[in-house]
């Protein structure tokens, strides 16, 4: 799996991350920039690599708002 959500300290090399989804680096460089500046996932840098790992919390936290938001639109 790309991740595990019961274990969100596990970070994942973007270079495979784009390889499972049969994307290429500068594609998923671009999405997880956008998941990054969104809050949902973290990125740590080690030499030349980029690590990610989900935020639970936050990911969580943006769920309990679309779920409200949803009940509303009823």
């Amino acid at each position: 799996p790309l991740y595990s959500s019961a274990a969100s300290d596990v970070y994942k090399r973007q270079t495979l991350i784009a390889e499972a989804l049969s994307v290429t680096q500068p594609t998923i460089s671009r999405h997880l920039d956008i998941l990054r500046r969104a809050g949902f996932i973290k990125v740590h840098k080690q030499q030349k690599w980029s690590y990610c790992t989900r935020d639970e919390k936050a990911i969580g936290a943006y769920l309990d708002w679309l779920r409200r938001q949803l009940v509303m639109c009823k």
